[in-house]
């Protein structure tokens, strides 16, 4: 009888450990955000070791950005790549900076893309509310209230 107990343990434990882990983290997905006109923003959350992408365009030019991110709270923040680590030439455009000062590049004495730039996250932080993930502003930016970002999560 003890024998039995203990197998009907042992099977019990074996069968919840085989379960699917259900993802609890709430930002993990697609994120489109529909405030840019004539244009596209997307954020992509990935559960795999906590990293992130992004790329966005319009008007004939287009934006990426790829890092790590890190839940903070009821937020999260994220982090880009170090831009010495990105492949090519490309401008660095701060995100969420609606006025461009001291721009950089991502390799020196190259040509960057006139069309392409690299979107540099900065321990920029995010929540959600009402199902949408707002972008934090630098309130020391002074951007137009047209700047918002808010990204819905695509099904």
């Amino acid at each position: 009888m003890k024998n039995l107990l203990y197998l009907l343990l042992a099977s019990t434990l074996l069968l919840l450990s085989c379960q699917p882990k259900t993802n609890t983290n709430k930002f993990v997905g697609t994120w489109n955000d529909l405030q840019i006109p004539s244009g596209y923003a997307q954020l992509k959350i990935n559960s795999k070791e906590n990293t992130f992408s992004y790329k966005s365009g319009g008007n004939g030019t287009k934006t990426f950005s790829k890092g790590h991110y890190e839940i903070i709270g009821d937020s999260i923040a994220l982090t880009s790549l170090n831009a010495s680590d990105i492949d090519g030439c490309y401008i660095i455009l701060p995100f969420g900076q609606c006025y461009f000062k001291n721009l950089r590049q991502t390799k020196l004495n190259c040509q960057p893309s006139k069309t392409e730039f690299y979107d540099f996250f900065d321990n920029d932080i995010f929540y959600l509310k009402n199902n949408s993930l707002f972008h934090r502003d630098n309130p020391n930016e002074k951007c137009p209230d047209t700047t918002v970002h808010k990204f819905v999560k695509s099904k």
